[in-house]
Parts: C-alpha cells; sequence; structure tokens
C-alpha cells in the first residue's frame, strides 16, 4: 500500500505525515518508532514481558520487510571518483557499468593540484565490479555511499545503445 501511496489505515498514516513534515525520507523506520512507542506504553498497562518482546520482534521483521519492499527500487550507490585522467575512466565506466557519468573540475585544497571529480550512480550490485575498474586506477581517489532515492534515466538494459 505504501509504494502506491495508500494506507493501511495503522501507523503508517501518522508515519506518512510526519514524513511529508520533516522530509526524513525512511517512511518505514518512522513506523517502527511508532511502533515501539505504543509497545512499550502496552508494558505499562498489560505487564507482560513475553508479549512486549515478540512485539519487539515482529515489529523489527515489519519494518525490515517494509524497507525491503520499498527500497528495493531505490537500492544505488554513488560514486566520487577524484582523478587527473576523467574522461578514460567516465569511457570506462559507461562501457563496463552502462552508466554514464558526470565530470567536474576541481582542486585539492591541500596540494593546491587540478583534478576532475567524475561522479556516477551505480546499482548496489555492481559495486564488486566498480572496484575492479578502480583498481586499474592506482591514482585515483574514491569514495561512494548509498543514496536514497533515484529518478530519471538509470536503469539500462545490457542491449540498450550506449550514445
Amino acid at each position: 500500500m505504501l509504494k502506491i501511496n495508500g494506507s493501511t489505515g495503522g501507523a503508517d498514516i501518522i508515519a506518512c505525515i510526519v514524513r511529508e513534515k520533516s522530509s526524513y525520507p525512511y517512511v518505514e523506520r518512522i513506523i517502527g518508532i511508532i511502533c515501539y512507542i505504543t509497545i512499550a506504553f502496552s508494558y505499562f498497562v498489560y505487564r507482560e514481558l513475553d508479549s512486549v518482546l515478540l512485539s519487539v520482534m515482529q515489529t523489527f521483521v515489519y519494518e525490515r520487510t517494509i524497507a525491503f519492499v520499498l527500497r528495493s527500487n531505490r537500492n544505488a550507490v554513488e560514486c566520487r571518483i577524484i582523478t587527473k585522467t576523467p574522461e578514460i575512466i567516465a569511457e570506462d565506466l559507461l562501457r563496463t557499468l552502462k552508466h554514464g557519468a558526470t565530470i567536474v573540475e576541481s582542486r585539492g585544497v591541500y596540494t593546491g593540484e587540478e583534478n576532475a571529480i567524475v561522479f556516477t550512480v551505480i546499482n548496489t550490485r555492481q559495486i564488486g565490479e566498480f572496484i575492479g575498474i578502480m583498481k586499474k586506477y592506482p591514482e585515483v581517489f574514491v569514495c561512494y555511499g548509498e543514496v536514497s532515492g533515484v529518478n530519471g534515466n538509470f536503469r539500462r538494459n545490457k542491449n540498450d545503445p550506449l550514445r
């Protein structure tokens, strides 16, 4: 229901309102927090620790399941590569991983050297292949991290033309 902007009539309504007000991207975590608070209050009403612990386990599994379902189409990694040969690396990424890149001119603060930053977004399952490509270029500095959402022409089929 959450994936199609619907509701089951429970904590998800409150979680969606909170997400809109605070722009926090993970609605499943908000639902989990609401459920954990409700479970904590229920202990003081019913005084049954077994029920509370089972409820905590159920909420944890529920939260992880929602996260898996909602994020299945958002699993991506943003990669930033600092290099002196950006065109060669960008071409390698395009040919091998089938993802485009953006090149931005930069200057190192410590060294003052002119460099370029190659930005690209890849699928999480391509991280190993990406690291293998980067090992061919020992002079590069690479940092990467998970992104919470991707819009646009991100996923390509292997048979699609590159340009």
